[in-house]
């Protein structure tokens, strides 16, 4: 599924690309907040806070055009997170009382995205939209502490999260011209369509919002 999904991604990347100008290349750099989900199919009694910091986002990007008002813009995008969760929980299970240990994870990835840009050519400020697919590769994934399940004391459930994910991305802009480049302010939020880690015991799921600002030669 997730090499059919690079190998779509690809294509689409060819095919959108052939025939049309690029209009210019660039660069974003911003700020990162990672958000993760935990599902758990048993009870238990939690009582702590998973705290987001925020994290690091730095983008290289060329921008193609079509026509004046629908573009597309293929970025490369490098991601620097961190979540610490400070708890004082245990989990109510018959056969097991298990802990949460706190923990802080810290994780380093490269998304490449294709992204359809719809734009409003104005005077000064340029309104846009932005959405499209991405793919993202984990290249580091660091954890102290551990969260155990039961039946798996000790067990640290980041060193089985998936380093392949999959997901999409919506966001809002504008271009600002000043002088010979354009400035860039941008949101975007971003989806993975896969979970990170998935069992019949826990599933673990991520967003993000990323708060960009970049130029456009």
């Amino acid at each position: 599924m997730k090499k059919s999904y690079l190998v779509i991604l690809i294509i689409t990347f060819c095919s959108l690309s052939h025939g049309q100008s690029i209009r210019g290349w660039g660069g974003k750099v911003g700020v990162n907040i990672l958000k993760e989900d935990w599902n758990h199919s048993f009870e238990y009694y939690y009582i702590g806070i998973a705290k987001p910091f925020p994290g690091i986002n730095a983008v290289i990007f060329i921008e193609c055009q079509y026509n004046p008002t629908f573009l597309f813009v293929v970025e490369a995008a490098y991601t620097k997170s961190r979540i610490n969760l400070e708890s004082n929980s245990t989990i109510a299970h018959p056969d097991c009382s298990c802990i949460f240990g706190d923990w802080v994870s810290k994780k380093s990835s490269l998304d490449i995205s294709i992204l359809g840009k719809i734009k409003s050519e104005q005077n000064i400020f340029s309104p846009y939209l932005l959405i499209g697919p991405s793919i993202s590769f984990t290249l580091e994934n660091t954890t102290t502490g551990y969260y155990s399940l039961p039946f798996n004391d000790n067990r640290n459930i980041y060193d089985e999260i998936s380093r392949l994910r999959i997901g999409i991305k919506v966001g809002a802009g504008t271009e600002v011209e000043f002088q010979t480049l354009n400035l860039l302010f941008e949101i975007i939020f971003q989806k993975e369509i896969n979970n990170l880690y998935e069992t019949d015991e826990l599933k673990i799921s991520s967003s993000s919002w990323n708060f960009r600002f970049g130029f456009l030669l």
